[in-house]
């Protein structure tokens, strides 16, 4: 392995462990499928309407969900073999969401 590649995937897993242990912090899901985004940024925006049932996102990138006056970010780092969740899974505590199932596409970056 390269040393650049492992030196980023050390830092990635130290930074994961750091905001798992962060008291009372929603960082990383439960559900394992990434981390609430916190700031401003975010890759793309997605409106949750009424009749919107389903959703497309692609692994590692980081999106802004808004649902009617409500709005959250999450950053997608799931494993390899998951393909689709419920938007539910990762909205935080709390908030109402629909019924949206999200299907994730493979990180382009990793694709051989």
């Amino acid at each position: 392995m390269k040393r650049h590649t492992r030196n980023m995937l050390i830092s990635l897993a130290l930074n994961g462990a750091v905001l798992a242990l962060a008291p009372g912090a929603h960082a990383l899901s439960l559900a394992g499928y990434g981390m609430a985004a916190s700031g401003s940024y975010a890759d793309s925006t997605i409106e949750i309407g009424e009749g919107t049932r389903h959703v497309n996102v692609t692994n590692g990138q980081t999106v802004r969900f808004v649902i009617g006056a409500q709005s959250f970010s999450y950053t997608f780092n799931a494993p390899g073999n998951v393909g689709a969740l419920q938007l539910s899974e990762i909205a935080p505590a709390g908030m109402a969401v629909p019924d949206v199932r999200i299907y994730l596409a493979p990180n382009p970056l990793y694709l051989g």
